[in-house]
């Protein structure tokens, strides 16, 4: 048997290897040139973070071009459906090179404002190599949480299906250069952390994952309930640190960077987040954002208090990284935060390979995983179909992805929480007969 697992850690490490080529060929690709000698990458959210932080280099905000306030090639606001940019009236074609910018949050242009020294290519084969590293820490992490729950051997294997369970998302974060690879890896850092009493590496840590608030936001939800207060100020304090020298050069207060981020973006929340995109349909638009948060923290709240007072934080924080999914962002590259949910189950499943409710939770875990929905879209534009191909349909898909993950994740709460008030229900007569 044991030759067997040996082997099966074996193929878990294989399949692992081809994934990384297969996303190392991913990444060179857009590595390519015009017919007029032209570079033409690399991915767009890279690309839009570089270019802000070289319009803020001239010592103007980004979020002052974004929003019309200020004309300055060879830049020009990003906005949602950027393919219309192009034909824009207001905005008509330059000659020449052009920079998409949009606005973001300050801390994340002082942490990449190194890479913005280098030839783009360099930084983005740089940032590349970052987010391989990123997916070897989640690995490690998903490796000892498995062998710490199902055994040693079955550590690499857990860890191992947990990423490949995430390989649409993380084929997209390499696409486009997004940095949900990054927030994940930092918060599964976080639980580490928080695992070993480190709180104020944790709030370091959750400070990294704050480069995409709408993402990283949601770990305030359990934090505050396990009164977690000291994480939370160093991470807030380390946000505020590192937005001074974005703030610096670009002649703007931390303050009035850190307000324009969520009103540059809001309309990504309309399209993006399941949750606001739901509630558009029944209350008016302008409030379905915020109503979405609240919901979105509610469910969050309510699935992690079903856990009750588990140790473990990797556990804690599923609930978070699940939610955060739906009540914000739904595009399909922002899914990678489903690796916490997959590395829980299938660890569980290692554990508990006879449980009937976790073989049934596979099924449509499964069917999330292959992207059914997104195949089926796919298919209907390949026959021509023009609804297909709209954008809201496009959302509509990643939507339905992320509301069938938030029923997932609650279900595996209940079961987690239940099985643990049965194993607690099942040591206190033990226990009592040991005192007496």
């Amino acid at each position: 048997m044991s030759v067997v697992k040996r082997l099966a850690s074996i193929a878990a490490f294989a399949l692992l290897a081809a994934y990384a080529v297969f996303l190392v060929v991913t990444a060179v690709s857009p590595l390519r040139f015009e017919s007029d000698g032209r570079w033409f990458g690399p991915p767009c959210d890279f690309s839009l973070r570089m270019s802000e932080i070289k319009c803020l280099k001239t010592g103007t905000d980004p979020f002052d071009v974004w929003h019309g306030d200020v004309r300055l090639k060879p830049f020009r606001p990003n906005f949602v459906g950027t393919a219309d940019n192009l034909a824009d009236e207001e905005y008509p074609r330059e000659e020449g090179y052009v920079e998409f910018v949009n606005a973001y949050v300050p801390w994340e242009y002082t942490a990449m404002l190194p890479l913005s020294f280098l030839p783009r290519r360099v930084a983005w084969a740089m940032y590349f190599v970052f987010m391989l590293a990123c997916l070897a820490v989640l690995f490690e992490i998903g490796r000892r949480h498995g062998g710490r729950i199902a055994g040693a051997c079955a550590g690499a294997i857990v860890g191992a299906t947990a990423i490949l369970a995430a390989w649409y998302p993380a084929w997209s974060n390499v696409c486009i250069g997004n940095f949900s690879v990054v927030v994940v890896a930092a918060a599964a850092l976080m639980a580490v952390c928080l695992d070993r009493g480190r709180d104020v590496l944790a709030g370091i840590c959750w400070a990294v994952a704050m480069l995409k608030p709408q993402l990283g936001l949601a770990f305030a939800v359990p934090l505050l309930m396990r009164r977690k207060f000291l994480t939370c100020a160093v991470a807030a304090g380390t946000c505020l640190f590192a937005s001074v020298p974005a703030a610096a050069i670009g002649h703007a207060s931390v303050l009035k960077m850190i307000l324009e981020a969520p009103s540059a973006n809001t309309a990504y929340f309309h399209g993006c987040g399941t949750m606001p995109y739901a509630l558009a349909a029944l209350i008016p638009r302008e409030t379905s954002v915020l109503a979405g948060l609240v919901l979105g923290a509610l469910c969050c709240f309510f699935m992690t208090r079903s856990l009750g007072r588990r140790r473990d934080w990797l556990v804690y924080l599923m609930p978070a990284a699940v939610c955060a999914m739906s009540w914000t962002y739904a595009s399909s590259y922002g899914h990678f935060a489903g690796w916490f949910f997959f590395l829980i189950l299938f660890a569980e499943l290692a554990k508990n390979p006879k449980s009937r409710f976790l073989r049934i939770l596979l099924i449509p875990s499964l069917l999330s995983v292959s992207r059914i929905s997104l195949l089926v879209q796919r298919v209907a534009v390949a026959f021509g179909s023009r609804f297909a191909a709209s954008e809201t349909v496009g959302w509509n898909v990643d939507s339905f992805n992320s509301m069938l993950d938030l029923v997932l994740a609650a279900a595996l709460c209940w079961w987690l929480g239940r099985n643990q008030a049965e194993s607690i229900g099942a040591e206190n007569p033990s226990s009592a007969r040991t005192r007496s």
